[in-house]
Parts: structure tokens; C-alpha cells; sequence
């Protein structure tokens, strides 16, 4: 169960080629949703401070992609049982049609969609696929398309992908073992703070919770996931998605640096930004005071319903 997770309802929907996806739900059942759409390789980290707060005002649903967390692959165990596909098999495409089938068997009309990382692909492509379903879009340190051809301002890790996917594909027990037995420990902490991670605002138990979830996602899905991640784009459509949007970027973010935040509200048709001074790819985490005040300020503005109680005029 992912760290936000504890004591949600938990919901089970299943997708015609047998994958079983699990849902969270939380917060007032009565109130707008708002669908909290994560990064590669997590399960919730990043909202533990948000969901809560959103959750006493709001309907809260937090779904796992399919290969992670306590969601299944095609009839797989838990966690994802690995089955190679040669075509969008855990592509954006795929993961937004799977969230957009979590809203119609939630009775989910329209709904405010907050991704973070990855999480912004798939809001993108939900908000492109369906944009009479989607009330607002919070898109927080994510990238508008392929995002490995930016990770610190170079193409190298794109370049190394399908090395990657090659080795994880011979080797997977093994490279599942080294990362069950390093990830979720000390050097994985100490490797975080190095990389990205502001040591000083984010504690070592978030971030060992996100580390702990690394360690147990198969590799291969995980790569395969990054893969799809970092070959879609959804720049073309981004003038047309005219609802109300809130782009949220990172001052020192590396992974996806703080330019690209910029592009991507500039291209948006209807969008605000919002610099997060001093923040990584963690913002969420390291400035959560700010980053709740920012989101629900503007859902009371330009997202009419999405709170209870909101006092909102709309955009």
C-alpha cells in the first residue's frame, strides 16, 4: 500500500486485457475529485503532505499505474508481473486511458487532475484525450514531452535507455536484488541527497518511503514505463487545452529543469506559473507549506466545485 494510502477506501478496476488497478480513494464523497497522478517508479510519496490537506476539502483519488504499487499487469501478481509488449504497453497513452476508465468506474464525471514527474504526461494526455472530463489541470516539476532529452540538460540518459532495458531484460533477478539491497538504506539516502534531493528540507523517512517502493517495482517495468515516458510528446496539442492550469517548477529542479516549466505554461492555453525558489524535483516535499497554498489558492480561483466550502468565481 503506498505511504498516502493508509486507511483509504480501495477500489479494483480491471481493463480488458486483465490488468487489475488499484485505487484509493479518500476525503469527502460529496465534494469535486481530484486525481493525484504520480511520477515513474512511485506510489504516492510525493503527496503525502498534500493529500491529506486536500482531502478535507475535496475528493481525493489516487490511482496506481498498472506494474506498480499494489496495481497488476495483464492478470500478474501484485507489483507487476512483467510481460513485454512491443507496442505502448506502458506507454502515456495506455496510462491515460487507464485513469480515464478509473473515473467512469468511480462515476467520475470531470475532475482536477495534479500530476507530478510522469504524472504531467499523463494529465496532458487525459486532458487532450478527454477535455470535457478534465476541470483543471495542477502540473507540478513534469515535463510537456520527452523528458530524457532534458534531464539536466542533456540527452545522456535517453542515449543509455536501451542499454538499460537490455541488462534488465538478461539480468532481472540480479538487478532486482541490488536494488532491493541498496535503494531503501543509508546509500541510497546519502545517493538522493547528492543527485537532487535538498537533504535539509526533505526528511530521510519521505524519501526512504520512495526509495523502499523503487526497490520493489520490477526493473523492467519500470524501464519499459520510463521508455514510453521518454519517446511521448504533447506539445502539439498543449494550445488547444484551454481549461484553467497551474504549472509548478522547480528552481534547482534537475531533472526537469525550471526552463522547461516556462515553455510549457507559455504554450498552455489558459495556464499560471509559479516559480518554487530553491526547489528540486522534490518541491512537493521540501516547500509543502507553499506548494498546498498555491494548489488550493488556485482551485478556489479558476476551478469552481473542486473544494468544499471554496468561496470560488471561477476564471
Amino acid at each position: 500500500m503506498g505511504v498516502i494510502d493508509e486507511g483509504a477506501a480501495r477500489h479494483e478496476v480491471e481493463r480488458p486485457d486483465g490488468t487489475r488497478l488499484a485505487v484509493f480513494e479518500t476525503g469527502l464523497s460529496y465534494a469535486g475529485s481530484v486525481l493525484l497522478m504520480d511520477g515513474v517508479g512511485c506510489d504516492g510519496f510525493i503527496w503525502r503532505y498534500l493529500a491529506p490537506a486536500l482531502a478535507d476539502r475535496s475528493r481525493v483519488i489516487h490511482p496506481h499505474y498498472r506494474g506498480h504499487g499494489e496495481s497488476t499487469w495483464a492478470g500478474g501478481e501484485s507489483g507487476g508481473r512483467y510481460q513485454r509488449h512491443a507496442g505502448d504497453g506502458y506507454g502515456i497513452g495506455v496510462l491515460a486511458d487507464d485513469s480515464l476508465a478509473v473515473m467512469d468506474e468511480l462515476g467520475i464525471e470531470h475532475a482536477v487532475l495534479i500530476g507530478h514527474s510522469m504524472g504531467v504526461q499523463v494529465a496532458l494526455e487525459m486532458a487532450t484525450r478527454a477535455p470535457a472530463r478534465v476541470a483543471g489541470i495542477v502540473l507540478v516539476c513534469g515535463s510537456y514531452g520527452r523528458p530524457l532529452d532534458t534531464v539536466y540538460d542533456s540527452a545522456v540518459l535517453g542515449k543509455m535507455l536501451p542499454t538499460a532495458r537490455v541488462m534488465a531484460e538478461q539480468f532481472p533477478e540480479v538487478l532486482s536484488g541490488v536494488m532491493r539491497r541498496l535503494l531503501p538504506t543509508e546509500l541510497g539516502w546519502w545517493m538522493a541527497r547528492l543527485l537532487e534531493v535538498d537533504g535539509r528540507l526533505v526528511t530521510r523517512d519521505d524519501m526512504l518511503a520512495y526509495l523502499g517502493h523503487m526497490a520493489a517495482i520490477d526493473p523492467r517495468i519500470f524501464l519499459e514505463t520510463l521508455d514510453g515516458a521518454g519517446e511521448h510528446t504533447a506539445e502539439a496539442a498543449l494550445p488547444g487545452l484551454t481549461m484553467p492550469a497551474l504549472v509548478l517548477g522547480g528552481e534547482r529542479d534537475g531533472f526537469t529543469p525550471y526552463w522547461v516549466s516556462e515553455v510549457m505554461a507559455r504554450r498552455l492555453g489558459n495556464a499560471e506559473l509559479e516559480l518554487l525558489r530553491g526547489g528540486t524535483h522534490t518541491a512537493s516535499l521540501e516547500h509543502r507549506e507553499l506548494v498546498e497554498r498555491l494548489i488550493t489558492d488556485f482551485l478556489e480561483r479558476r476551478c469552481p466545485g473542486a473544494l468544499s466550502g471554496a468561496d470560488s468565481t471561477g476564471s
